[in-house]
This record gives structure tokens, sequence and C-alpha cells, in this order.
């Protein structure tokens, strides 16, 4: 066997035989599936649409809280975060939904179904479920992505045991045939394919045509030879991410992702108490609907990350998506003073229908999602309306990239910025406590915008404390903008105080469930106005912000306002207005903003 030398080399769970599949996660979720079958087969067939508005109702303000930041010194995490003191908190301010980032571990790519030990134990997770659970926390969880890490599903499926090569894109390459193939450098059990090899590989039946050429690294792999449990070696081909990990594959006749899928939610919600995932942006379109339709039947909800422009908005079948379009457009209103790019992605959700009820509105570190012009990247040819200009979308986007280069001068690290380390650039006080009134002027600010929009709030536990460094929610963190959260809640003027105070006024108004109804045209270049109807009341609101520097005043008119008497729903206070008239005059102090009601007057 001229290839025994090769094999004495190979990983060792690459040799080892089929009682390796009690450890799989495809042997784990069919387990899963077993136990819990008759508990799911009493449960109603899932409603095909969205259920937004049931999920906002329940659980409207969320929590990310990342694992790997968590000072738990001598501790686990789950120990650090196993307090009473610490929910009771967290509900004060009006937080219902908390996720705990990579909670199985996933950096390596996903391995076990299990959590990470790395965490704590699996009795100490549950005390803290306990504890949240107990005052209303839905925990937020991540399902299955487009890709497992190099496990032991991975190696079963090398091995060509059962249908474990149906969990993946694997293609298994005629001996006669191997010539064609790149040779595997000792040691490594797979090697990349150059794209001018998979031409070659394409024309003999191997790959679709589906790569691409002059890249430096192409989509697949292909595997040393690997000896089955059948005693016959093979070569595989295997797709990979951009990470390096092998794909799922969701079009396979075994349906063995699904079935890791399925399992994955099972566990989530039955032990893990989970009542909400997030759907990987990469899976096709046919796996998020096959998933958000599963979380239904379990009694959860889906929330997706999705790819694309606004459009890509419309066509989900989750229950919320993750808006990664106005991050960036808020990040350069606030850098130039305009938030006419706002304005343009708002006016583009109501021509393609979609409401932001829809969205969830994330303030937490860049770094946690794609931050980009998304919306101009995917339609480079389409044709925007912008100030009096018509550009396309690549013109656009590079117009507000150097717009922000410029003002950035030395440049900006989004991949781990927080808010509150923008709005430390932003700011150029030299006193320090001067400093700092600015920076938690200008981070309450961004909070009313995303908190007062309809749709999911979401705020990081790094912006909560205002620090990318590890952080303890309750102990003094000596890198940390703000106090730990009691003494932040013992202080009225705090950033934690004044989130309560907003998610309070979102709370009572219902603000989470209103509908988008117009983005009225305004003349002060920094100010963005949103025109809202209220759930249950189908009273008008106006959603005001003025990201410029200098006061903005504007008189605004709607039907909606004649008749009406105006209330500033955070200060309870009225705003001057004659009640008959359908006019408003709108006035905003610099970097500030205002959440009002119209409220019909009755003669």
């Amino acid at each position: 066997m001229r290839w025994t030398p090769f094999l004495a080399l190979l990983p060792v769970y690459l040799l080892a035989q089929s009682d390796l599949e009690s450890e799989s996660m495809l042997f784990q979720a069919e387990q899963l599936a077993k136990s819990y079958a008759p508990m799911v087969a009493k449960t109603p067939p899932p409603k095909s649409i969205p259920q937004t508005d049931a999920l906002l109702a329940s659980a409207p303000n969320w929590l990310t809280i990342d694992l790997h930041r968590l000072n738990a010194q001598d501790q686990s995490a789950f120990a650090l975060l196993n307090q009473e003191a610490l929910w009771e908190l967290l509900a004060e301010i009006g937080f219902n939904a908390v996720e705990l980032n990579d909670l199985k571990g996933t950096k390596k790519g996903l391995l076990h179904l299990a959590l990470a030990p790395q965490w704590g134990t699996e009795m100490e997770y549950a005390n803290v479920a306990d504890k949240a659970i107990s005052r209303g926390f839905f925990f937020i969880g991540d399902s299955l992505g487009n890709a497992t890490g190099k496990g032991v599903d991975f190696a079963l499926a090398l091995k060509n045991v059962g249908s474990y090569p149906g969990l993946y894109s694997l293609v298994e390459v005629d001996p006669g045939d191997w010539t064609a193939l790149p040779k595997v450098p000792p040691n490594s059990l797979s090697v990349n394919i150059p794209w001018l090899t998979l031409q070659t590989l394409h024309k003999m039946g191997y790959v679709p045509k589906d790569f691409t050429p002059y890249v430096k690294e192409s989509d697949w792999n292909v595997t040393a030879p690997i000896l089955g449990t059948d005693n016959k070696l093979r070569r595989w081909l295997y797709l990979r991410d951009a990470r390096g990990f092998p794909k799922l594959d969701w079009l396979n006749p075994s349906f063995a992702s699904e079935r890791l899928a399925a399992g994955d939610v099972l566990k989530g919600v039955y032990q893990l108490g989970q009542k909400i995932f997030f759907i990987n942006a990469k899976l096709p379109a046919h796996a998020k609907e096959t998933m958000s339709l599963t979380m239904r039947k379990l009694g959860g909800f889906s929330a997706a990350f999705v790819q694309g422009g606004v459009a890509a908005f419309a066509q989900t079948t989750s229950d919320l998506c993750y808006d990664h379009l106005t991050p960036m457009a808020t990040f350069h209103a606030l850098l130039a003073q305009d938030a006419e790019a706002l304005r343009l992605l708002y006016r583009l959700m109501l021509d393609e229908g979609v409401q932001p009820k829809m969205l969830i509105h994330a303030l937490e570190p860049f770094g946690r999602a794609p931050c980009d012009w998304a919306e101009f990247l995917n339609s480079p040819q389409k044709k925007y309306q912008y100030f009096e200009e018509v550009l396309t979308g690549e013109a656009l986007r590079q117009r507000l990239l150097q717009e922000d280069k410029y003002r950035l001068g030395g440049g900006f690290n989004k991949t781990a910025a927080s808010w509150t380390d923008v709005c430390s650039q932003l700011v150029i006080a030299q006193d320090v406590q001067k400093k700092y009134e600015s920076i938690l002027e200008l981070h309450v600010l961004l909070t009313q915008f995303f908190a007062w929009q309809p749709g999911a709030f979401l705020l990081s536990a790094e912006d909560l404390l205002g620090t990318t460094s590890s952080y303890d929610l309750m102990s003094p963190n000596c890198e940390a903008l703000y106090a730990p959260l009691p003494a932040q809640l013992s202080n009225a003027k705090s950033f934690a105080s004044q989130l309560k105070a907003i998610l309070r006024t979102r709370r009572e108004y219902n603000v989470e469930r209103a509908e988008l109804i117009d983005v009225p045209n305004v003349k002060s270049p920094g100010l963005l106005c949103l025109r809202y109807r209220l759930p249950n009341t189908r009273h008008a609101a106006l959603l005001a912000v003025n990201f410029g520097n200098l006061a903005a005043a504007e008189t605004l008119e709607s039907p909606s306002y004649a008749r009406t008497s105006a209330i500033n729903l955070y200060t309870h206070l009225a705003e001057p207005k004659f009640s008959d008239s359908s006019l408003f005059e709108l006035k905003l102090d610099p970097l500030s903003a205002k959440l009002i009601l119209f409220q019909p007057t009755h003669h």
C-alpha cells in the first residue's frame, strides 16, 4: 500500500472508526428529533407569513452580551451572569430579550451542539436561564450557518459513513483522474484548487462552472487520499467558505443538513430556553424559509441576516431582519451633519414596501455585522435621486465614501469600534468633563434614533458601558466610559438611566409596532423626520432627529396634523401648535431628537 506512510500522518480523528458517530452533531440531532417528535406533533401548523407583530409585542428590546469580552476573572462567564441583581436591573432598564454571543464557541466553526465548555457548565447556564426567563426574558440563539468546522461530522463524511457525505458539498474523484488534482502537502488534510485546475475538473464533469477566474484561492478544496470504513481510498472535492470551513449542502437528497438544523433548533428551544433564532445570511432562500417555519412550529421566532439592499428585506420569510443598511448612513449623518442618505434609504423602504418594524435596529460595535453602503454596492448601475442630482449607485457610494474619508482625516477602524468610539472621535472638546458630557449627549441621541424606530431595538453590552474592552456589568471597569449598572441607575443623568426613560417611552406608545407613512422633505441638512402611524390608536407621531451642530426649524404640513395638539412623548410637555392647523412648526436644538404625538382634539 503506497499510501500507508501518508495515512499514518493523517489526524487521528480521520482514522477513528464508526464509534465516533455518537459524538457527531448529526447523530445527536437525530436523537433530539426522536425525543421531541411526540411533543412537536401536538403543536399546530406554523403560520406561513412572518409573525413580526407577535414577536415585537413580546420582546422588542434586546441586549447582546459578548461572552468573549466578559471579565469573569477566576470564575466562569455563566457564574458571572448568575446574579439576581443583574437580571433585575436589566429588566428595570427595559430589556426583554438577551443574546449570549457565541454560546457554542463557533469562532473555529460549529463542532458540536452543546454549550462551549469554556463558558461554564450546563448547570451554571441553567441557573442563568432560570433567572432571566423568570423575569420575562427571551433568549436569542444562532441557528445553523452555511458551514461547520472540520470536526467529527466532516471526518465521518470523508470516511464515507452513512449519510454524512450528504451533509456537505462533497464530490468523489475517480482514482484514474487523481493525476489532474493538485498534490496535498505532507501532514495536511486538503489543499485549495487553483481556478485553472477547476476548469479542467469542470470539463471532466466534476464541478459546475461557477468558479471565478484569476482569484488567488478558489471556493473548492481537494483532500489527500482518505481511507473509508469500507477500506477504499478516496479523494474528495469540497466547497469551502471564506474561513476554509466545509460548506453544507442544502439540496442533498439525504436532507442531512435539514436534519442537523432541526436538531440544533430543538436543542435551543427545549434545552437552552431560546425563543428567537438568528438565521445566517448566506443560507439559500429555501433553507431560510424552512428554518423560519420550523422555529414557528416550535413556538419561536426567527431573525435573519440578509445580504443586499433594501429590496432584500422585502424578500425575507423571517419574522425580523437585521438592519445592516442604516448604521453606515447614520455614521455619515454625524460625520457630515447631513442626513440626506438616511432620508433616501427610508424613502426606498417605502417604495419597496419595507416597514422599519420588520427590522432590528442595532446599536452595537461595527465589526459585529457588515456595515457599508450595501444598497449602492449591490445596485451599482441603479439611478438614485440625491438632492438635485441623479447618480448611479456606484457613483453615489464613491461620493459618500470620499466625504467620510475626508472628514475622518486619519481614518477610523470600524472592525472594533463601538458607537461611543464614534462619538469620542467627533467630539473636539479638550476639557475632560466637557468631553465626557458631549460623548454622552451624542450617544443618547443615537440611542433615541435607534430605539424610537418601529422594530426591535438591539443594544450591545459594550455600548451599555461605553467600552470595547473586557467588562463586568455589575462591577467597576477601569477602561469603560460609564459606571457599572448599579451606579448608573442611581444617577438620573447616566446613560443607563436615560436609556431606561427612552425605552419606557417606546413601550408606553407601542412605537415598536408603528407604521412608517412618510419621510417629509426638510431644508435643514442634518434633520431627519419620519412620520408614523401608531398601532391601536392610529394617531400620527413624528420622530425628528437633528444630526447637525446647528439648530433646525421646519414647517411641516400633513392632514394628520389638523385638529390635533402636539405632545413630546419623552418630556410629556406640549409642543407649540394651533390645534386646527395642518401645519406644525418643528424646532430642534443641535444634536437632539423629539418623538411627538399628534393627539386629536375634540370640540
